[in-house]
């Protein structure tokens, strides 16, 4: 089968499994951990939808093909992910992506700051 963005099962019905921290990342785990933990509680409680089986499965095999393109084949290397651009998927799915240029245009300190 294979995970969802390495979450949820990739199969159709309600979602009642999530796997959360089962993941690999070239970063910190934790704060990955949590962008998975408020995806899985919104879909759990039913505020959020997954898409089709189909859909995720094909998502599932699109990113078994990039792993297979970009690491030699080991067990090791099926749940890698790069950290930044796993963080923004997830936080775009739930919602909760820094918006960091209203905060730099409505900031001047922020812009002007010197280290």
């Amino acid at each position: 089968m294979g995970l969802y963005k390495h979450v949820f099962p990739a199969r159709d019905g309600r979602p009642s499994l999530a796997f959360i921290g089962l993941i690999q990342p070239w970063g910190a785990i934790m704060p990955i951990s949590e962008l998975q933990a408020r995806w899985a509680a919104k879909v759990l409680a039913g505020k959020m939808k997954l898409p089709s089986g189909h859909v995720m499965k094909g998502d599932v095999e699109m990113v078994k093909k990039e792993m297979k393109e970009r690491y030699v084949e080991s067990k090791r290397h099926t749940i890698q992910v790069d950290y930044v651009p796993y963080c923004d998927m997830i936080g775009g799915i739930v919602g909760c992506t820094p918006r960091f240029w209203p905060l730099f245009l409505k900031d001047p300190q922020v812009r002007m700051k010197e280290k």
